[in-house]
């Protein structure tokens, strides 16, 4: 069986079986081809989320040709734009709910309705990972074609120029608003408050991923600031930078698509590119804010039932309703999931191998002779070619503590909390990421190279490997191994 893994920092059971159960389970109810598998295997300090890839072409490849019709179109970015309101609407409810006010009773039919709310909606917006890798793939091909006659140079800037989304990006709206906080601060010589809680009430969830629960707030946002007045910045500058980014773009694609002359095929894919784009940053907001819920709801449980967070955090969905219906669940199985652990979601349904059997399941499922690679490629984030000392960095924390100026970031993926990071970094490289990916939008800004999508960087380099970033190419290159 063929998968495509992502490795990335440890995802406990309670919410990695929530997005599993629910994409495997309800993606049928919204697309004729769907996902229908998942593995999911935990490492002591990684977790790798593995696609089903047939599930994930024949999805894009369904998406794709389904979304050429506009009555199709219309009536599922209508359904798509509902469900993801709504799921909005009932994460605010709940967080200014006190849970503790429930019943036992009450607090059970609570979690079991959002529950299964959360399941339609990860399963309605995991459609961006089918469209995601067959949308690069058609795009970069049908470019090639168009752009036959062009240097292998000229194809890469104006590939880079139609892999920007027009759209300004969440992550460049935060900043907008930190830089404006900061400009104001300057003149007054204080921090506004008024201005800080705007920040917190629009992107407190900016900071939470699939392994971490540290919500943005003011305190957080001031120390951001501070960093920023310390620094050299002309603000209005970045300030009309970040506003001019959508009008800036718009024309550069303008102008390209002119002297290339795109056919109807080509404004097609540029045309669902731009909406992903878009989508994209409705599947973070959700996501994040879900999970900020269910953290919620496990904190209140754990002090019913006389438990940690961190332990419900390791049993699976399933087994928090057991708790509230007073019945035992598997604590047993807690550490055995952490040291060693591997789950195949097939239909809403788990099959779970722990210790050797996950091990050698493992073997069988996601083996890979690593050594034996020399380069290997991916989609180009950012142009620009760059050597350097490799740092493997499954997290934030861990991006956070080992990185240091002129390192090789690579990673499964990166999220808000990997910026600083990021700025010390020479290049990076992921092994997941589309082409409106964090990384990928990161990475211009800083004006470093990237690779992103190579699928295997995490599994077939090691820390201290010399490599070279190859951004124009979309290659990396392992110039010595590390002995």
């Amino acid at each position: 069986m063929n998968w495509l893994e992502y490795i990335r920092g440890v995802i406990p059971a309670h919410r990695a079986g929530a997005l599993a159960v629910g994409v495997t389970k309800c993606s049928k109810e919204f697309l004729e081809k769907h996902f229908t598998r998942i593995l999911v295997a935990t490492d002591k300090d990684k977790t790798s989320w593995c696609n089903y890839e047939k599930d994930v072409l024949s999805v894009g490849e369904y998406l794709l040709e389904k979304l050429k019709d506009e009555s199709f179109k219309e009536k599922y970015f209508a359904e798509y734009n509902k469900i993801w309101k709504d799921m909005i609407t009932k994460c605010q409810e709940l967080r200014k709910k006190d849970f503790a006010q429930w019943t036992d009773e009450e607090l059970l039919k609570n979690y079991e309705n959002f529950l299964y709310q959360s399941h339609k909606n990860y399963a309605l917006v995991f459609d961006i990972d089918g469209i995601d890798v067959v949308l690069e793939e058609k795009m970069r091909k049908k470019l090639k074609e168009i752009m036959k006659n062009f240097s292998s140079s000229e194809f890469n800037l104006k590939y880079t120029i139609l892999t920007t989304p027009i759209d300004v990006p969440y992550i460049n709206k935060e900043e907008l608003m930190l830089y404006e906080a900061a400009l104001e601060a300057k003149k007054s010589g204080r921090i506004n408050k008024d201005e800080l809680k705007k920040i917190v009430d629009k992107y407190w969830w900016t900071s939470l991923g699939w392994d971490s629960r540290q919500e943005n707030d003011e305190k957080k946002y001031a120390e951001k600031i501070r960093s920023l007045l310390k620094e050299n910045i002309n603000f209005d500058k970045e300030i009309e930078k970040i506003m001019k980014r959508k009008t800036g773009m718009t024309k550069q694609k303008k102008d390209l698509k002119e002297e290339i002359s795109f056919d109807k095929e080509m404004d097609y894919y540029l045309e669902v590119f731009e909406i992903y784009a878009v989508l994209h940053d409705y599947r973070k907001e959700m996501q994040m804010k879900s999970i900020s819920c269910f953290d919620k709801f496990l904190d209140e449980i754990a002090r019913r039932v006389k438990r940690t967070y961190e332990e419900l955090m390791w049993l699976y969905p399933e087994e928090i309703i057991l708790l509230l219906e007073g019945k035992e669940a598997p604590f047993g199985l807690i550490e055995k999931r952490k040291e060693d652990s591997l789950t195949i979601f097939t239909y809403g349904e788990k099959q779970e191998f722990l210790g050797e059997e996950a091990a050698e399941k493992k073997r069988k499922e996601l083996f890979a002779e690593s050594e034996k690679v020399s380069d290997f490629s991916g989609i180009i984030g950012s142009k620009g070619n760059k050597t350097g000392n490799v740092k493997i960095c499954f997290s934030a924390k861990d991006a956070a503590k080992n990185i240091e100026q002129g390192d090789i970031l690579v990673t499964g993926m990166t999220t808000p909390e990997f910026v600083p990071s990021m700025k010390k970094a020479a290049a990076i490289v992921t092994d997941e990421g589309g082409l409106t990916c964090h990384a990928a939008i990161i990475a211009r800004e800083l004006g470093i190279p990237c690779i992103i999508g190579t699928k295997i960087a995490t599994k077939v380099l090691k820390d201290g490997d010399l490599v070279e970033v190859k951004g124009n190419h979309g290659i990396v290159k392992i110039l010595k191994r590390k002995e």
